[in-house]
């Protein structure tokens, strides 16, 4: 869409004072709708039952019983949980410059799509006839029939039939303004589309570049103009999940060796060392080579592990220290809160019924409180091993 929707709501005026209190209910929850979207952005927390039927019978009762004060009754059996992480907020950052360098050997994204195809082609998952570059920001790709099966659920107004072509460009203004022509007659999409690593036919394709690498098995090329004699450098990732099985660094870094582990340094600020971002030509590797590049790995991949991963693990982990602290304080605060706050509501009722009841909402609140602090524990621990992947290797073997 191109222009700012607006939504109001229609609340009429009435002297009568049974309507009144009905009019005046429904205001409030338009207001309390209104501040919700502008602070969280969803508007299903207002009342904290998350299930429209509930709403409606809620704001029906409130409205036969005239309960103005509906909306600040918290159901019994919920707890809010929101006041867990109210100073949990992050500061908005503005910059003119939001992105990340990103970190390639390519001179612009063109020459990487190019590239790709054209690699594709020699190896014979694509043919010629079913793409063409007119310039390198622009590729027409054919529907073919392997893509038109693998695309079934892309919208079929978006997809050209089988055997037309995906205009693919770089050209962001190209874009808008086809999009903005397809706006004009209804059921139309836009004729060109956006040339980038997340459309459904590239992504399709660089997927099929990926698995046609074995699994286990990663790329070797011999540098012999490019870098030292006899040295070997691996590129490497390396990723250290929680206990929560999420995971929290991950990081791409070249590791040197020469007899021994020479240096680690930033993919990078290896390409550039080396200018790995120019022109590289094809070299012959013998068996003997490979086998030598394996021999080493032991010794690589324990120091990536045990020395670059542990730095970043430990730094990483001293920062976390201090909010895990922080949390715990919290938590323990609402804890104390909460249970105070039951002695109050209980006070005056006595009877096996409000024991039993004022029991069962104490250990409530103590395995809120227990599954917060383990959660907090596991979703923070880094004493894991680092999982490290071999991703390249660029050598130049001793004369």
């Amino acid at each position: 869409q191109t222009k700012t929707p607006y939504i109001y709501y229609l609340i009429g005026e009435t002297h009568i004072e049974g309507l009144k209190t009905d009019l005046h209910i429904i205001k409030k929850l338009t207001d309390k709708e209104e501040e919700v979207y502008k602070t969280l952005g969803d508007a299903g927390s207002v009342m904290h039952l998350y299930d429209e039927a509930k709403e409606e019978d809620k704001v029906t009762n409130a409205i036969i019983e005239g309960d103005e004060e509906f909306l600040e009754n918290k159901e019994e059996e919920n707890f809010d949980f929101s006041s867990l992480f109210e100073d949990d907020t992050t500061d908005a950052v503005i910059t003119s410059d939001p992105y990340e360098t990103p970190v390639t050997i390519y001179p612009d994204d063109g020459v990487y799509y190019q590239k790709l195809f054209r690699h594709l082609e020699s190896s014979g998952m694509i043919s010629h006839k079913d793409y063409s570059f007119p310039d390198k920001t622009y590729l027409e790709l054919t529907n073919t029939e392997e893509l038109n099966e693998i695309l079934y659920d892309m919208p079929a107004e978006a997809k050209p039939k089988k055997g037309e072509l995906f205009k693919l460009t770089l050209d962001k203004e190209l874009v808008q303004k086809s999009i903005g022509e397809a706006r004009k007659k209804k059921g139309d999409w836009a004729e060109f589309q956006m040339l980038y690593d997340l459309h459904p036919a590239i992504k399709y394709y660089m997927t099929k570049l990926e698995a046609s690498v074995e699994k286990g098995v990663a790329p070797a090329a011999r540098l012999s103009t490019k870098l030292p004699e006899g040295s070997v450098w691996y590129v490497l990732h390396g990723q250290v999940s929680n206990n929560l099985g999420q995971p929290v660094i991950s990081d791409f870094f070249v590791v040197g060796f020469n007899s021994r582990v020479t240096e680690c340094l930033p993919v990078v600020d290896f390409v550039s060392k080396f200018g790995l971002n120019q022109t590289l030509y094809t070299e012959n590797i013998t068996e003997r080579e490979l086998l030598a590049l394996k021999e080493n790995l032991p010794e690589v991949i324990s120091y990536a592990r045990n020395e670059h991963m542990k730095k970043k693990q430990s730094t990483l982990q001293n920062e976390m220290f201090e909010k895990i602290i922080a949390y715990e304080k919290h938590l323990n605060d609402w804890k104390s809160a909460s249970l105070e706050q039951l002695e109050v509501e209980f006070r005056d009722r006595s009877g096996n019924f409000w024991k039993t009841r004022k029991e069962k909402k104490k250990k409530e609140i103590q395995t809120i409180a227990d599954n917060s602090s383990q959660y907090m524990k596991d979703m923070t621990s880094l004493d894991q091993d680092a999982y490290i992947k071999v991703m390249a290797v660029f050598f130049n073997p001793e004369a």
